[in-house]
């Protein structure tokens, strides 16, 4: 599982794209939230390596969008993409048997996203993160 906000998406397409260029026939569930859908990075990109891999397979990618899901991804053809407005909100029904999850955002989304895998119950030793935002020191005047 790639699970992702914002900017976090970055080093999930890259993974994403290793694992269908190596393991196509792979299960891969990737989850994203973002803002709103028109001006999410790389999103669209998500989509089509999705959309790349086998039609009938378990592999999906579940998008969230707090803003507007105006100018979310489509998928003609492959089940592959669901869009949600609001918050991401994950369930047992996202969690594979056996699947590890791997976390990428800022401080806010790992610590929620964390909570509701456990929750949903993933243990955390299958659960993997990387802080993946701007550092306020880095900013002038902050």
């Amino acid at each position: 599982m790639l699970i992702s906000a914002g900017i976090g998406v970055t080093p999930m397409l890259g993974m994403l794209r290793h694992l269908a260029a190596t393991q196509p026939e792979r299960e891969v569930r990737v989850l994203h939230a973002d803002a709103h859908a028109a001006d999410a990075a790389l999103v669209h990109e998500l989509a089509e390596t999705v959309a790349s891999l086998p039609k009938d397979g378990p592999s999906r990618l579940d998008l969230w969008f707090s803003g507007s899901v105006d100018g979310a991804p489509v998928t003609p053809g492959h089940a592959c993409c669901r869009v949600s407005g609001g918050r991401m909100e994950i369930t047992a029904e996202h969690l594979p048997d056996g699947a590890e999850m791997y976390l990428c955002g800022s401080s806010t989304f790992l610590q929620s996203a964390r909570e509701q895998l456990r929750r949903a119950g993933a243990g955390d030793e299958r659960v993997h993160f990387e802080l993946f935002s701007p550092n306020d020191w880095l900013l002038p005047g902050c």
